[in-house]
């Protein structure tokens, strides 16, 4: 818009000097014309949080050391990326308000793992093979196979982004990735219940079906369950997750396992660990986060069981769902989930819970995401 012009005969008569109020008056409707044409500044449609300083300093932690050129890396898994950590990666970017972040981690993700043929959802891994790490070998996807759960995190990300820096094309991207998703990635059990597909490749067996409960990201299922298509599909999902969760209790704590192999009866999956570990301990964060803890009355029992059973000093990692044996010392990020679940206390300092690089990127991730969850808790 054009600057306006101030001519001297706006302000003072060439033979009658205006009193001085009149001179304030004149002055002022001036100063309002051209505050009124400046552009106005791009508005968010979503509310930004406060953001305490010391959550803010660990932000900046956590992209110094985990975020390179819009690649969130996996510091002790082979420097792989993958699609869940992109999409940690763009969340965290939204809730810190950082879009020059965002931005970064979206392109690189689309240009490096939105790369399938077939639809719009991603590779999940990608990186120099292990077989070639001695060599100069350049990195590349490591499989075509997506994750539903990176999926997941990356379309959420994307419908927040476009609320809060005004990007209809995020929007659009959302919306392609969910349809996917939706058309892909949720099959129907032997009860009628909804499933969430791991992965499109790899769980459909004869007779079963295997997923990963902690897969079901219920805050974003419930953005998707808000968004004009296909809400009921995504509204069923939570419904039925929760109901699952309420029937996946295994071993002496009654622990939801981090693979359950869906059919009759459900069972722990052979080809996998059974354990309650680095996957299932997401579960109670993401039901704290949408609000649905109160839902599964016997997580709530079984994590506090663990808890006392193991005692916070020798908190672990993994619990083995036949053994009953605990492996692998808690890192801070599962300590972190426990403390903030079972309100031990050490929830009413969040500073103690501080990203360190050594411990690596998913404690570092799963920290910044304790820490904003238990600042939502904050808002009346």
């Amino acid at each position: 818009m054009p600057a306006i012009a101030i001519h001297k005969h706006h302000f003072m008569h060439p033979q009658t000097p205006l009193p001085a109020s009149s001179l304030r008056r004149a002055l002022s409707c001036v100063l309002l014309l051209f505050l009124l044409s400046l552009p106005l500044p791009l508005k968010s449609q979503t509310t930004a949080p406060t953001i305490p300083f010391t959550m803010q300093i660990q932000w900046d932690v956590f992209k110094r050391h985990f975020i390179d050129s819009g690649r969130v890396i996996d510091t002790v898994n082979q420097n792989i990326t993958h699609s869940e950590g992109q999409g940690y990666g763009m969340l965290l970017a939204t809730y810190f308000q950082d879009p020059a972040a965002f931005e970064s981690i979206w392109n690189w993700t689309q240009k490096n793992l939105q790369v399938r043929e077939s639809d719009r959802l991603f590779a999940w891994s990608w990186g120099i093979p292990s077989s070639e790490t001695e060599t100069k070998a350049e990195p590349k996807v490591l499989d075509p196979n997506n994750a539903s759960d990176g999926d997941i995190l990356i379309a959420w990300a994307l419908y927040r982004a476009s609320r809060m820096w005004g990007n209809p094309a995020w929007t659009e991207a959302a919306h392609a990735i969910i349809k996917d998703l939706r058309q892909h990635m949720i099959v129907v059990g032997f009860d009628g219940r909804l499933i969430l597909l791991p992965g499109q490749v790899g769980f459909v067996e004869k007779n079963s079906v295997i997923t990963n409960p902690s897969y079901w990201v219920f805050p974003a299922l419930q953005e998707f369950a808000s968004q004009p298509v296909d809400s009921e599909v995504w509204q069923r999902l939570i419904n039925d997750g929760i109901k699952w969760l309420n029937d996946w209790q295994f071993g002496k704590f009654n622990l939801p396992p981090d693979w359950v192999e869906i059919g009759k009866p459900i069972t722990l999956p052979e080809r996998y660990e059974p354990v309650f570990g680095y996957n299932a301990i997401r579960i109670p964060l993401y039901l704290q986060w949408a609000g649905l803890q109160n839902q599964t009355p016997a997580l709530n029992q079984a994590l506090r069981a663990s808890w006392t059973q193991f005692t916070e000093a020798n908190l672990p990692s993994k619990i083995h769902l036949k053994t009953h044996e605990g492996h692998d010392p808690a890192l801070p990020g599962i300590r972190a989930i426990y403390e903030l679940s079972l309100n031990t206390g050490r929830e009413r300092d969040p500073d103690q819970w501080i990203v360190d690089p050594a411990d690596g990127y998913y404690s570092a991730a799963l920290l910044l995401l304790v820490r904003i969850v238990h600042q939502q808790s904050l808002v009346p």
